[in-house]
């Protein structure tokens, strides 16, 4: 009979207890590293410090233990867990019981190499590749928003949200955030335009690509951001429908 409260991952629609995988030990915490470059300068005391402004990806390694299921070899069964976590060729939602209220987005690209042969069970660990954030549930849920309203970001570090609505396309429209001005251009065009800040992209209906009409301002590019704390939201009435997918996020651990 299986404990519930067994922790485990969840990553590709599959438990890693329904794989017969149960976790050996305490995860490692991993703090992601700033992506800095240093430049040594001669009879200069120190070096240049130049900031990407961003951090690099971490890799959040899980020790298991697999258990032999009767039925199976061990061969099907190691088989079977690397289609289940190979098969996503992209970033994908991996969450981890003892932290239920936020997940990674994570890809698992390493071999899969099984450590002490004993009869029954095997150890083995498996390392994913993770953005160095980590997404709360609460944010994946688009909220309905009316000009003028506020939106709360409870993380201490900005969000990039999905923003989706309808423009009519009559005339130019204006999205404020904080009064950062997003000028929507005809050119964009009338229908449902989606805006995703976390790939700096802008659509029309799905399809067409909208970003130069939407993301270029007068002072570069940039894309919709919510601020920690209070967000102000305010737009013209070329603007309707207008929905927002927050995802609030945190420095991942």
């Amino acid at each position: 009979i299986r404990m519930t409260n067994e922790p485990y991952f969840e990553f590709n629609g599959h438990k890693s207890i329904d794989k017969n995988l149960y976790l050996l030990n305490e995860m490692e915490l991993t703090i992601p590293e700033s992506d800095l470059r240093f430049d040594e300068v001669d009879g200069r005391q120190g070096a240049i410090i130049y900031d990407n402004e961003r951090e690099k990806d971490i890799i959040k390694t899980f020790p298991m233990e697999l258990r032999k299921e009767a039925d199976k070899s061990l061969f099907q069964q190691v088989r079977e867990i690397t289609h289940w976590l190979k098969e996503p060729k992209r970033y994908s939602r991996l969450l981890f019981s003892e932290d239920s209220e936020y997940f990674y987005e994570g890809i698992f690209h390493s071999q899969v190499r099984i450590l002490d042969r004993w009869r029954d069970h095997f150890d083995v660990a498996l390392p994913f590749r993770c953005k160095p954030v980590m997404f709360r549930l609460d944010g994946q849920t688009a909220v309905s928003i009316l000009s003028g309203r506020t939106l709360e970001n409870p993380e201490s570090i900005p969000s990039l949200p999905i923003i989706q609505f309808r423009y009519s396309g009559t005339a130019d429209a204006t999205l404020t955030i904080n009064g950062r001005q997003f000028r929507i251009l005809r050119a964009a065009g009338a229908g449902l335009i989606t805006i995703d800040s976390e790939l700096g992209t802008a659509y029309r209906d799905g399809i067409a690509n909208i970003s130069n009409a939407i993301l270029i301002q007068s002072d570069g590019y940039h894309v919709p951001q919510l601020r920690s704390g209070n967000n102000t939201i305010s737009f013209t009435t070329q603007i309707t429908q207008f929905m927002i997918t927050p995802r609030w996020r945190s420095m991942a651990i």
